[in-house]
């Protein structure tokens, strides 16, 4: 009786864990092809045949992208990871050999954004970490208000001071 139990606990746990993993998906092989991405971990399987992944990400105006790819089983396999714009222009890029490859951009114009996984060196499943959030609009120098409030403040908190010590 015992055994069925733990045997029982053991399959739904494996179970549990199965559902839990990402699920796998495809890519495209280039432009016209690309795989939407959204926010999320996602993980795929490189072949050794396959040197290149193509995803889409869509964002909009003023949004902040981070981007993390690794391979699951490292070892010293290595992945490039280039962010092309809406024209397909390159926008960002990291081809060091580190395990995660991480880009991390502010984006100031939205539209389709590619991603392109070249496999360096290496095989097996990688895992993508999407990270898409809306940064706040602000008012272009308005980030200084705070400084110039202080500055106004302490002057005059030293004139009021010296004001008083030449009537003393």
């Amino acid at each position: 009786m015992k055994k069925k139990l733990f045997l029982t606990s053991i399959i739904c746990c494996l179970i549990a864990f199965i559902f839990l993993l990402p699920p796998v998906i495809g890519y495209g092989s280039g432009f016209g092809d690309a795989t939407p991405l959204s926010n999320g971990d996602h993980v795929i399987t490189l072949n050794a045949g396959d040197n290149d992944a193509y995803f889409t990400i869509e964002v909009s105006d003023r949004t902040h992208l981070y981007i993390s790819v690794a391979y699951i089983d490292s070892g010293s396999d290595d992945l490039d990871v280039y962010l092309y714009d809406p024209s397909q222009s390159e926008f960002s890029m990291d081809s060091t050999s580190a395990n995660p490859t991480i880009l991390d951009n502010e984006i100031e114009t939205g539209g389709t954004y590619y991603l392109r996984i070249h496999r360096f060196s290496g095989s097996g499943d990688v895992v993508m970490t999407i990270s898409i959030t809306q940064t706040s609009r602000r008012i272009p120098g308005f980030e200084i208000m705070t400084t110039l409030f202080g500055l106004i403040i302490s002057i005059g908190i030293i004139l009021v001071l010296f004001r008083n010590r030449i009537y003393m």
